[in-house]
């Protein structure tokens, strides 16, 4: 049997003189609530916890009934890690969660921010995701095991809005061929993005992070400042090169 790190699950024992409502459950010491039921099954809520196998102790009347963390008869489980953390809001990042009790059985659900990810590959302690599309902002990641529960990352991933803050450097000749960074934020984490200067595509585009990219200038007929834009694999950013 496993529960969140937070809290809240509630755990069935069923056996021989557990002394059901009048008795007291202790996780790794902390006080479970809600204890209820009979003296051959109970259910009792358990407290938040350190993720691993926990030491489980039932006190009756009669006396107190210990199962060790050995026994590994309960364990606490969460979503660790979220790799990367943030994409663009048209979605497509790919990204691993990490943690435990995910099951190996069969494909847990997950969403973020409500909406269902696509679901690549998974264990107990990896799932490896695809984001689907988002607004703007900090939002829950869930993952719910075939076996059911949830385990909740709150704000574990971030959409972010396409945008082009700066290239460097911001001139050139009109005949084009220099190389220029550009830095914002929404490039994407798979793919090459297309990037155009006063319509015309740049070639030898690499995208290096979600943050910043090179591309090579194309020619241009005139001199001028032109528009610069930027359209990742997934999502579309915009900028100026003057």
């Amino acid at each position: 049997t496993q529960g969140t790190a937070a809290g809240g699950t509630t755990v069935t024992f069923a056996g021989s003189a557990l002394g059901g409502s009048a008795a007291s459950v202790l996780v790794n010491g902390k006080c479970a609530t809600d204890v209820a039921g009979s003296a051959t099954s109970m259910t009792a809520k358990m407290p938040a916890g350190t993720v691993g196998r926990a030491e489980v102790k039932i006190a009756t009347a009669a006396g107190t009934l210990t199962i060790p963390a050995s026994a590994q008869r309960f364990r606490y489980v969460d979503i660790t890690t979220i790799a990367p953390a943030t994409g663009p809001t048209i979605g497509g990042t790919v990204l691993t969660i990490s943690g435990s009790g995910f099951g190996s059985a069969a494909a847990p659900a997950v969403t973020i921010g409500g909406a269902a990810a696509t679901v690549s590959s998974f264990s107990d302690t990896s799932i490896t995701v695809t984001a689907p599309p988002g607004t703007t902002g900090k939002r829950d990641v869930v993952v719910t095991p075939s076996t059911g529960g949830l385990l909740t990352k709150v704000g574990g991933f971030t959409y972010v809005a396409p945008s082009v803050t700066s290239v460097t450097p911001n001139s050139g000749i009109v005949t084009g061929g220099n190389t220029v960074t550009i830095t914002g934020t929404g490039f994407g984490n798979t793919g090459t993005p297309v990037v155009t200067f006063g319509g015309t595509a740049a070639t030898g585009v690499v995208r290096q992070s979600n943050t910043h990219l090179t591309a090579v200038v194309p020619a241009r007929s005139t001199a001028g400042a032109v528009a610069g834009s930027v359209t990742p694999a997934v999502g579309t950013g915009s900028g100026t090169l003057e």
